[in-house]
């Protein structure tokens, strides 16, 4: 099997015996998937350990991009964490339940249009507020972790079947 993961894309070129662009256009195209999947596992784990609703999915970012005339992409996975006001929080009589978790002294201030913030008392005292969160950066490194490899192959056959694509058409 080829290895994809390599700096040189003459290099590559040659080895394989195609064109420079022939393999940009493949590298795209499988990065393209990579990130389909990988955004797929992602979110999928964080749906299951938070009970994030699928319409909220879009909180988790991921980016990725392939750098022109070398074979490089530069992959970003945003794992800011996740306001509860997104995980379909329940109101009880002494503060909120959401994901799971109880935060006590939460509630969601009156405002005109239908607003969706909810706050919690940090004290005893009604000041100052804070906006409740989820951490959701060690789902998405274990993720990351426990996946990889499986990642890295899949990407290299992404690339190859591309390739056997692009080949096709010409």
């Amino acid at each position: 099997m080829i290895d994809v993961r390599t700096s040189n894309l003459a290099e590559l070129s040659e080895q394989i015996g195609r064109r420079k662009s022939h393999i940009e256009m493949a590298m795209r195209r499988a990065v393209g998937s990579f990130t389909a999947l990988l955004r797929s596992m992602v979110l999928t784990e964080v749906r299951k350990r938070i009970g994030l609703p699928r319409e909220e999915m879009n909180k988790v970012r991921i980016r990725a991009k392939i750098v022109r005339n070398k074979l490089q992409a530069s992959l970003w996975v945003g794992s800011n964490p996740v306001a509860i006001r997104y995980l379909r929080p329940r109101f009880t009589k002494k503060g909120v339940t959401a994901g799971g978790v109880r935060y006590p002294k939460a509630f969601m201030p009156f405002k005109k249009r239908g607003s969706s913030l909810i706050l919690q008392r940090v004290g005893k005292d009604r000041l100052p507020l804070e906006v409740p969160e989820v951490d959701i950066n060690d789902i998405v490194i274990e993720v990351l972790d426990r996946e990889w490899s499986r990642l890295e192959s899949y990407f290299d056959k992404r690339v190859l079947a591309e390739l056997q694509t692009i080949d096709r058409r010409a």
